[in-house]
């Protein structure tokens, strides 16, 4: 969309980013679409009135505009990145590392716990690295089905080296986690899903309202490096 139509319909993705918890990912980056929205009426309306100053030429009129939209677009990419985005994806790690933690089935244990578990899953995964893939396959499937936190953990915590001999690859261990965490945890899958889309929103937000001021004012795109969009690319 071009910047008068972003002002008066929004975004298309606003339905993405909406209804979100307050202070949540998915609410920033509602809160930064509002912002963004605002600072392009802001300037749309100082670009309005530059085109009614009786007193600059044609040539003065462009070169006041690609002014203006740079300033603004200085001032837009400073605040996305220190207001929203940096707050975004700081949410979004934390999920992550939550995620990780649940994954791996040690969340909220005392350091005893983990440390029998840690014994017990030693001795399991002994017997099943004398198994085959396709056995030890089978049994990651039904630990995750069943609920049998003990195998479960096991085999996704089994030395990369045993996994590789068993022709078990990462990507596999990965999709057991996310079942495992869907059964387990579906708040916690929902809330990094809904942050892993307001990352990808701010980041594409702010590259649709470059495009949008360069083209309002005819001022071709810059091959300059975006500040802060390629902090949040991860």
């Amino acid at each position: 969309m071009n910047l008068r139509q972003i002002i008066e319909r929004g975004f298309s993705s606003a339905n993405l980013c909406a209804g979100g918890a307050q202070d949540g990912a998915k609410w920033h980056a509602q809160k930064h679409q509002v912002y963004l929205v605002a600072e392009m009426r802001l300037l749309a309306a100082n670009i309005d009135g530059i085109d009614r100053d009786p007193d600059l030429s044609v040539e003065g009129k462009a070169r006041r505009k690609v002014e203006l939209a740079r300033k603004a677009l200085d001032k837009i990419r400073t605040e996305s990145v220190e207001r929203f985005q940096t707050v975004i994806q700081r949410q979004r790690d934390l999920l992550r590392g939550e995620a990780e933690a649940h994954a791996d089935d040690f969340t909220g244990k005392s350091d005893l716990r983990q440390l029998l578990d840690f014994l017990k899953d030693q001795r399991l995964q002994d017997s099943l690295a004398r198994m085959d893939g396709t056995t030890v396959l089978g049994e990651l499937t039904r630990a995750v089905r069943d609920g049998d936190a003990g195998t479960y953990r096991a085999i996704v915590n089994m030395p990369p080296f045993d996994l590789r001999r068993l022709n078990i690859d990462p990507q596999t261990i990965e999709s057991a986690k996310r079942e495992w965490m869907r059964a387990t945890v579906p708040s916690l899958v929902t809330g990094l899903t809904e942050a892993e889309t307001a990352v990808r929103l701010s980041r594409e937000n702010l590259e649709e309202v470059e495009r949008a001021i360069h083209d309002f004012v005819g001022w071709p795109a810059e091959r300059e490096s975006r500040a802060g969009l390629r902090l949040l690319a991860r």
